[in-house]
């Protein structure tokens, strides 16, 4: 994407640590993808709770749904570390989808990734007790992950707390007891370390 977006010219912001790329509600007016650093998309509940909708690193793009549909954005994007975005007028992105069908293809099949996630997130809030709603988020981030043997979990407690809808306190109990049962383990950093990355599939099914 990076070299296609350089060969179109399309310009880029450098958005600073805690920094709205765009707020809930606004008007999409742009496509943004991540050139480096690191974005987050959240909505925020009456009560003042965050519930991320994802967080986005170099290569991927965000916000395309309401982008296409001329829909307001249906959450806020915020940058967790200073970032680089790409920022693509309209007109210029289709230009570039029209003329680059690998390109188009490659975005559709994303997009469809990422509703099926949706998907099976909303069958895991409504159907699954908590161990298995987090083992679900973990097998989806280690997919994204290079192969080894062994993963670490790239959020905070916060953070899995604020994508599974669940209390920290609930996220801290059962990371305990997937440690207790050698699932996982913990760095002396506090990281959470995944043993066995492929073996967490069949290990969903027994939760």
């Amino acid at each position: 994407m990076n070299t296609l977006f350089e060969r179109y010219a399309v310009p880029t912001v450098h958005i600073k640590t805690a920094e709205f790329i765009f707020e809930e509600g606004a008007k999409p007016s742009h496509f943004y993808s991540v050139k480096s650093g690191r974005v987050r998309m959240f909505s925020v509940s009456e009560e003042g709770k965050e519930f991320i909708q994802g967080r986005f690193g170099p290569n991927q793009h965000f916000g395309e749904p309401p982008f296409f549909c001329s829909m307001p954005y249906p959450a806020s994007a915020v940058a967790e570390e200073d970032s680089i975005v790409w920022k693509c007028s309209y007109d210029l992105f289709f230009t570039i989808l029209k003329n680059n069908y690998d390109f188009h293809l490659m975005l559709t099949r994303n997009i469809c990734q990422r509703l099926h996630h949706k998907s099976m997130m909303l069958r895991e809030f409504a159907l699954e007790e908590a161990t298995h709603r987090l083992t679900y988020l973990f097998n989806h981030l280690a997919k994204e992950a290079p192969p080894d043997s062994t993963f670490i979990i790239p959020c905070t407690r916060q953070q899995l707390a604020n994508m599974t809808g669940l209390r920290i306190e609930t996220v801290i109990r059962c990371i305990k007891k997937l440690e207790s049962d050698n699932h996982l383990t913990l760095t002396e950093q506090g990281k959470i370390v995944w043993n066995h990355k492929d073996t967490l599939e069949p290990f969903l099914k027994r939760y």
